[in-house]
Order: C-alpha cells, then sequence, then structure tokens
C-alpha cells in the first residue's frame, strides 16, 4: 500500500525561528506577526483558507519548540502515521501528557490557572452551536491534546477550522462585548498571553469528543523531550488516566471516586509547592 503524503510544517515568526526550520519540514512564513495575540493559530487559519487540501493526506503546523517539547522528528512522525491504519483521521502528540491527566478535561486544566476559562469555552462553544457541556466532558489520554501538535486529514481541520473562527468572530468582533473581553483576558502565563490562546489549544479535544473522530497519540520521546513542572507527578498521572478509563469503559463511579481523590491530593500539593517557590 502506497504510504500517505504526510505535510509538516514549521511555523516561522521571526528569522531566529524561520532559521530553526528542522529537517523534513516546510516552512510556514508568519514572519510578519502582525497579530501575535493569536500565536500559531494565525497561520495555521490562513493556510486552511487559502490552500485546497488533498483528502487524504495528513497536515501539520508545529511551533518552533515542537522538537524541545516532545523528542520527535520529522520521520518519527511520518514512519509512525506510515504503519498505522488509513482510516485514522488524527495523529496526536500531546507533551507534558501528565498536566492533562488530573484534570476531567483540558478546559478544567485551563480553568484551574485562570479561573474562568470554562465558563468562556462554554459560552462560545454554545454560540457555534456544538453540544458539549464541557463540565461534564471526560477525556482520557486516547483523546488529549493542548498544544495543536495535531497530524490530520483534512476532515479534522475543516472541523478545527469551523470552531476557530468563531474564536476570531467573537474576540476580534463586536457581535458580544462581555465574551469579546472574556477571550481577550490576559492569563498569568508569559506575561499577559490572552484566554484564547489557550481555547484553541483545547480545541484539538473539543473537536475529537464532539464528533467521535478515530484518533491515535504519537507518545513523546521521554530520554529528548523537556520535562515539565508536573513531571515529578508522572507515576500518579498515570494512575488517574488509567482511572479516566476504567471509568468509561465500566460506568463504576468508585473509578471516579478514586480519580478524584487523588487528582486532588496531587493538585494541592502541587499548588502548595508551587506558592512556596
Amino acid at each position: 500500500m502506497r504510504k500517505p503524503a504526510v505535510h509538516l510544517f514549521h511555523i516561522g515568526y521571526s528569522i531566529e525561528t524561520m532559521e530553526m526550520l528542522p529537517a523534513g519540514f516546510q516552512f510556514l512564513d508568519n514572519l510578519d506577526n502582525e497579530r501575535s495575540d493569536w500565536f500559531e493559530s494565525r497561520p495555521i487559519r490562513a493556510y486552511l483558507n487559502k490552500q485546497v487540501l488533498d483528502e487524504e493526506a495528513y497536515y501539520g503546523f508545529f511551533s518552533p519548540r515542537f522538537f524541545l517539547k516532545t523528542g520527535r522528528t520529522a520521520n518519527d512522525l511520518r514512519e509512525f502515521i506510515a504503519n498505522e491504519n488509513r482510516d485514522v483521521e488524527a495523529f496526536i502528540v500531546c507533551p507534558q501528557a501528565e498536566v492533562g491527566a488530573f484534570f476531567i478535561n483540558p478546559v478544567y486544566g485551563m480553568d484551574f490557572a485562570d479561573a474562568g476559562a470554562l465558563d468562556t469555552t462554554q459560552k462560545l462553544l454554545d454560540k457555534a452551536g456544538m453540544d458539549l457541556n464541557v463540565s461534564t466532558m471526560l477525556i482520557d489520554s486516547s483523546e488529549l491534546s493542548y498544544s495543536n501538535y495535531v497530524i490530520a486529514k483534512p476532515s479534522y481541520w475543516r472541523r478545527w477550522l469551523d470552531l476557530v473562527e468563531y474564536a476570531y468572530r467573537f474576540a476580534d468582533g463586536d457581535e458580544d462585548p462581555a465574551l469579546k473581553a472574556e477571550l481577550n483576558q490576559p492569563t498569568a502565563y508569559n506575561d499577559g498571553v490572552q484566554r484564547k490562546v489557550f481555547f484553541i489549544e483545547c480545541v484539538p479535544t473539543l473537536v475529537f469528543h464532539h464528533h467521535k473522530m478515530k484518533v491515535k497519540s504519537i507518545p513523546v520521546n521521554q530520554s529528548l523531550a523537556g520535562k515539565g513542572m508536573m513531571y515529578p507527578y508522572a507515576e500518579q498521572a498515570k494512575t488517574c488516566d488509567a482511572l479516566k478509563m476504567a471509568f468509561k469503559r465500566t460506568g463504576d463511579f468508585q473509578y471516579m471516586q478514586n480519580f478524584q481523590q487523588l487528582a486532588n491530593t496531587v493538585l494541592s500539593n502541587f499548588s502548595r509547592s508551587t506558592k512556596a517557590a
């Protein structure tokens, strides 16, 4: 069987990041960086709005720090995809997956660092007519993504773009001033990255879950990937993820109670250690 075409793009927003182009990636020009407040979503959105995509090919768009966060090369990604069934719609590479393991879903993780983000997300989903209740949506590692590190067919990217367009519409327009203010709310991350950026990082998971897409995870290369601040809790994260999976498989609420107890303990310890630092 012929290997699927895999188009991997390295987003460059400065001369320095342009010179970081890794082997096997194409350069996606964002050198004007006119709307840096939108981060990587702006060049991805522009590409998808302009290009005609091959329905059987896979496309991925990555920030310059992709290798530092995942330890994965273009050859790694292509080899993994080539060895999977062609009916897989999307592949995800999730750095620091232990962060997401301690929350019911990544929107809760966003809200943990930026109170109010969950409510903003629900409002935007309602505007988009997406029948999802983020307060009850349960996500394990099989659907977890919060960095837009996705290699997918156009069937996924069209759905991603549909939802992202709502974020742009309400964050840049004046249709709903209250929602606009929420989406543009500065967070504590990196001198005020706006809430809308983290919403878009949750879009892959929202799309996967809502459309019941067939997704495969490409594990990070642990020996090369950067270790996040919650990496010391990696073993507890694996247990939390397994408990979520067990609940989804059996419906036994004891698994969820055990998950909540362990997750709350870790998050409480993490919060205290962060404040102490």
